[in-house]
């Protein structure tokens, strides 16, 4: 879960292009503890509704910002998706669960402006890398956080998502190593005193049912910061409980290094793909 330097210098700030694209930059989108969260629409330039992604930074949960996600979202739009770049609150000074209730927050907030950006609250998907793809995965498992009876409109809305593709994400944390993967995440996120429940409330691999929606995970085969054991385990998780689950393994990938090496690698076009299949209107052919 080490920084994609290398990776990221080649990611250009988001750009919008008056022929395919509308870009809305710096939307607040929440106001927490005393913290402005917001995030960079890019949209494309017709009035849709559009399938809509929301795309989750990584940095170990305690570094990274929305725009390192600018390049995927200028491919996506290019294919007609609505894409959603969030800010969220980082370790240390803000513990577990800030983040994923912010992302959370994201997904309601996205479609409560849903008339704004031209999107199909329906069709509505995340996509995250490393520390992003844990957020995004747990995104499709958690259970409804919608409230139909709260002041807050955006409480109002769903919190599910209708697919997930997560990029060597750790789906399961623990205190000491469990599995014969490391699964530690760094100390900051949690705290002194947190307990083994406290990293099993945040691992995806515990709140796997059978309503969860499609997951597409893509992992390198020599990740040595967030081993692709974490993508198997939660495959099995996941096809065992009947959920619809692949991996893409990048054979000889690490940790995100064939962004740079093959950026529209094969797994790039199987994740576009994954995702057309998954948000296409109802009825649409597959």
């Amino acid at each position: 879960m080490t920084s994609l330097a290398l990776v990221l210098a080649l990611f250009a700030p988001l750009q919008e292009s008056e022929h395919t694209s509308r870009l809305e930059r710096d939307v607040l989108y929440r106001t927490v503890d005393g913290v402005e969260l917001r995030l960079d629409a890019l949209l494309p330039a017709d009035a849709g509704p559009h399938p809509a992604v929301l795309l989750v930074h990584g940095g170990q949960w305690i570094a990274g910002e929305r725009g390192e996600m600018s390049e995927l979202a200028e491919r996506l739009v290019e294919r007609g998706f609505a894409c959603f770049l969030n800010s969220y609150r980082l370790a240390p000074a803000h513990r577990w669960p800030a983040p994923i209730e912010d992302c959370r927050y994201a997904v309601q907030f996205v479609r409560a402006n849903a008339g704004r950006f031209g999107v199909d609250p329906v069709r509505l998907g995340a996509l995250g890398l490393s520390a992003g793809g844990h957020l995004v995965e747990l995104l499709a498992v958690l259970d409804e956080a919608r409230r139909p009876d709260d002041p807050d409109p955006v409480l109002r809305q769903s919190s599910r998502i209708a697919c997930v593709a997560a990029y060597y994400a750790p789906s399961v944390l623990t205190r000491t190593e469990t599995y014969d993967f490391d699964t530690l995440p760094p100390p900051e996120l949690f705290g002194a005193g947190a307990t083994d429940a406290d990293y099993a409330a945040a691992s995806p691999i515990t709140y796997v049912t059978r309503d969860d929606p499609p997951f597409l995970m893509v992992h390198g085969d020599a990740d040595d910061a967030v081993s692709i054991g974490n993508s198997h385990l939660m495959d099995e998780r996941l096809r065992a409980a009947g959920v619809a689950s692949e991996i893409f393994v990048v054979a000889g990938g690490g940790h995100g290094d064939f962004f740079a090496s093959d950026p529209r690698g094969a797994y790039w076009t199987r994740t576009v793909a994954f995702l057309e299949e998954r948000l296409a209107p109802r009825g649409s052919a597959k």
